[in-house]
């Protein structure tokens, strides 16, 4: 029987300084993408999943977009642990996740995001 880790990859200090902790789950596989999104801004992801079952175990968000509330994306984060790499399963918790919370994009849209989010299994 093994045992499974939780991952909390991810911590945001309430200054929103980023620190990253080790991961020790053979499994996972960490990757990152930049994305420049077409008549939008620059996206980063940095993205850790399980690699047999393609389930995301950590995603943090960056780039030189705007976001409302200020807690959105760390929402977004949250929200997308435990979400099969997709396209279509992404695109629709992304949206799901945006109504729900009222999220407002600047430079940055759910296509744009699902592609960047995507482009770390490349």
């Amino acid at each position: 029987m093994s045992q499974k880790l939780k991952l909390n990859l991810y911590t945001r200090s309430k200054n929103l300084k980023i620190t990253q902790k080790p991961v020790f789950n053979m499994l996972s596989t960490c990757a990152k993408s930049v994305y420049k999104i077409p008549d939008g801004k620059l996206l980063r992801i940095s993205l850790d999943y399980n690699d047999k079952n393609k389930k995301i175990l950590g995603l943090l968000i960056t780039g030189d977009f705007f976001v409302y509330p200020e807690e959105a994306i760390e929402i977004l984060e949250k929200k997308l642990v435990n979400t099969t790499l997709n396209g279509k399963i992404l695109k629709d918790k992304i949206s799901n996740v945006i109504i729900e919370n009222k999220i407002e994009f600047i430079g940055l849209n759910v296509e744009g995001l699902v592609t960047g989010i995507m482009m770390c299994l490349k």
